[in-house]
């Protein structure tokens, strides 16, 4: 039993009241309360909406889009109803008012115009008989609360009684969530008080299970889950990475900690550090100062507080060093996570929760998470203009690195890897949050005990990368989407939809092609493409994104001359000036495309190591190939000499879709490529430089075609260069308008 300390479930019942949500009237009165789920939607009443708008109570119209107004944490902000469940008897009838039950009178609303105040989403639970629960007024002041008790719950509904002689719920409490202490769980909405002398002091709600299953049947299974999240019985008013880990760790973890405070702390000290974690974890402290907690509280405090033991540690460090280290690798040894204090772990979520336009946080995490393997909830986008997503998964992500993290490890924890190439990706857009984010990572690794020099490995890495990047920009860099619309025959070359994409300083993608897709010939396109380079400079590196079956199109020959202006000088191919590849067009999903893309981090960061991976007349069938690809797990390079061209274009695509970064091969027609066939091009050479060196042996085939009879292809997945939004086509067979 606490003494000392306050009780933890304070904290979570502050959280809910962050996120309570009041509806107001035109007049600005209040129409009753609500409950910000996530992403801008707010869920209440039907009824309590039909109130704001000044209609009947039960009115089953849709509202329409007519403006409402709710207030959030202080802030009035435009809203609209999204999704409507009006109020209806059983039988899809209107309710009459001598009503002890109804189904619906549910409403989602979205808030328009300004992004909400951060608030943290509430787990939901199905309620019980005998459960104290608790409603607030749609002013959600702290006096105004309610505590009744669960005293049945029914098909619908649940009803509510007064408990002893306190205040009754209601009008103005309706739409309110109703808060399970206990559990730290919402288990309903109120819907109000029942009508008529004899349930005077009687209310009900509407459970969880039946708003779950009211959004369920509207917008599918996966939404409620998302909007409505389940508690798992253990508290859950906050997310998995702030949980309490008591109830995973048991009664061991409890007697280890209150043994090594008993052992190593004084009750002076005790009460020192005791109160540096009530501050940090924002506890409250009961007893006056010269007072200390015995070892069994606070042992019990630190368990059940989201970071406390992380907190405690962060408070002993320097003065008790061998302490920390102590309960660090004691404390993570039973999966108490350990890795962020809760300073830290604000100020990291203050300072990456909000993206940075043009620069994706995915494409940071890249190098440092190669060896993770990710969910695809956890898999940060790589793609510009992909903020909401990032948004969503990041705070997940954080949350699954810490889990990573295991002490005594002298390793620096994945999550400061990632931090210190953010900033590395920042350092030029943004200096100041780059040093900030550096100076935090330091700051974290002292209080871990880990040596500093560490983590200057990784932030050299860090630096190199951001380099690296900086360096193949400033050549300039074309993508193009290319889709086959007409196929080729009775004399026409066939015609082909594309876009363009040009390369910013920052490395994102800017659509460089107007309007939409238009369907050209292929000399066509090399003359927009042409044009578009010519912007960027003569060192444009262009890659043509592909679908397997059409990577072998020559479009390294299409002619970039307007035959009726060139004065006769006849047609030049598009791969004589500048350097052109290919790449996979059609994304993979779920876990191939997250293999796939570990491989090609993995590998790349191997490709200036020969020799490259030679696939030769034996590798026929497709099990060949992946036999002689996973043999050395560093290969970076595959070069093709199978018989048969369209075997060898097969066997490129499979080197491409299992995470090989660069693939050479003959689109050309020879049956058996001799051991030598490839050596004008030195593919084991320097891997930087292979574009170019195929680039110079395309001028070669332009002089005298018959004396150098190789036409390459080179394929190149780079995995800091992101590939352009998919290209929607139509069928090939469909004529053109």
């Amino acid at each position: 039993m606490r003494t000392w300390f306050g009780s933890g479930r304070a904290a979570a019942e502050a959280g809910l009241l962050a996120a309570h949500v009041t509806v107001l009237t035109e007049a600005g009165d209040q129409a009753g309360a609500g409950l910000y789920l996530r992403d801008g939607l707010a869920l209440t009443c039907a009824h309590v909406v039909n109130d704001a708008l000044g209609h009947e109570q039960f009115r089953q119209e849709h509202p329409g889009a007519g403006p409402l107004r709710i207030e959030l944490a202080g802030r009035i902000l435009p809203a609209r109803c999204r999704h409507w469940f009006p109020p209806r008897a059983a039988d899809g009838g209107e309710v009459p008012d001598w009503a002890e039950s109804w189904e619906g009178d549910l409403a989602v609303l979205e808030i328009t115009g300004s992004r909400p105040p951060d608030a943290a989403p509430q787990y939901w639970r199905q309620p019980d008989r005998d459960q104290r629960v608790r409603a607030w007024f749609s002013a959600a002041s702290g006096a105004s609360f309610v505590d009744s008790t669960v005293t049945s719950v029914e098909t619908s509904v649940a009803y509510l009684d007064r408990c002893g002689t306190g205040p009754r719920i209601g009008p103005g409490y309706s739409g309110g969530p109703l808060w399970w202490s206990d559990g730290e769980a919402v288990v309903g909405l109120v819907l109000g008080r029942l009508r008529g002398d004899g349930y005077i002091n009687r209310a009900f709600t509407v459970p969880w299970r039946t708003v779950h299953r009211e959004l369920a049947g509207r917008l599918g299974e996966a939404a409620a889950d998302t909007l409505l999240p389940a508690s798992a019985g253990t508290p859950r008013g906050r997310p998995a990475s702030e949980r309490a880990p008591e109830a995973a760790v048991g009664r061991s973890a409890h007697h280890l900690l209150k043994t090594l405070i008993g052992r190593h702390l004084t009750a002076d000290v005790r009460a020192q550090h005791a109160r540096a974690v009530a501050a940090a974890c924002g506890l409250t402290v009961l007893k006056d100062a010269g007072t200390a907690p015995e070892p069994d509280e606070l042992a019990e405090v630190l368990l059940d507080t989201p970071r406390g033991p992380a907190a405690f540690v962060e408070s002993l460090r320097g003065s008790r060093d061998g302490l920390a280290d102590l309960l660090l690798a004691r404390m993570s040894a039973l999966g108490v996570t350990t890795l962020l204090s809760p300073e830290e772990y604000t100020w990291l979520q203050q300072q990456i929760a909000e993206p940075v336009p043009g620069l994706p946080i995915g494409v940071a995490a890249q190098e440092p998470l190669a060896g993770i393997l990710l969910t695809e909830d956890l898999r940060l986008p790589l793609e510009p203009n992909s903020e909401a997503v990032e948004r969503e998964r990041l705070p997940k992500l954080v949350a699954h690195l810490e889990s990573l993290y295991r002490y005594p490890s002298r390793l620096v924890p994945e999550l400061l890897r990632l931090t210190e190439y953010r900033a590395a990706q920042l350092a030029a857009a943004d200096p100041g949050a780059a040093a900030e984010l550096r100076d935090w990572g330091s700051r974290v690794l002292d209080r871990l005990g880990i040596p500093e020099e560490a983590l200057q490995e990784h932030r050299a890495r860090a630096e190199q990368w951001a380099a690296r990047r900086a360096e193949q920009w400033s050549s300039g860099r074309l993508a193009v989407s290319l889709s086959l619309y007409e196929r080729p025959g009775n004399g026409t070359p066939g015609r082909y939809l594309f876009q363009v994409w040009a390369a910013e300083p920052d490395g994102s993608l800017r659509l460089a092609t107007d309007g939409a897709p238009t369907p050209l010939p292929p000399d066509a396109i090399a003359r927009q493409v042409r044009s578009i380079a010519l912007v960027r400079g003569t060192d444009a590196v262009i890659e043509f994104f592909l679908d397997a079956h059409e990577l072998a199109l020559p479009i390294d020959t299409w002619n970039v001359r307007d035959p009726e202006s060139t004065l006769g000088m006849g047609p030049e191919p598009l791969g004589l000036r500048r350097r052109v590849l290919v790449r996979l067009g059609r994304a993979l999903s779920g876990d191939d495309m997250a293999e796939r893309a570990q491989e090609l981090i993995r590998r790349w960061e191997h490709r200036e190591t020969p020799p490259a991976v030679h696939l030769d007349e034996t590798c026929t069938e497709r099990h060949h190939v992946e036999s002689v690809l996973f043999r050395d797990l560093t290969a970076a390079r595959a070069v093709v000499r199978t018989p048969r061209a369209a075997v060898r274009q097969q066997h490129a695509a499979l080197c491409l879709y299992l995470g090989i970064p660069t693939v050479l091969w003959d689109r050309a027609d020879p049956e058996v490529l001799p051991a030598d066939h490839y050596d004008p091009l030195d593919p084991d050479g320097p891997h930087d430089t292979l574009a170019e060196r195929v680039r110079r042996y395309r001028t070669l085939v332009n002089y005298n075609g018959a004396a150098y009879p190789l036409r390459p292809v080179l394929a190149q997945e780079r995995p800091d260069w992101p590939a352009p939004d998919v290209l929607v086509c139509s069928a090939p067979e469909e004529e053109p308008p």
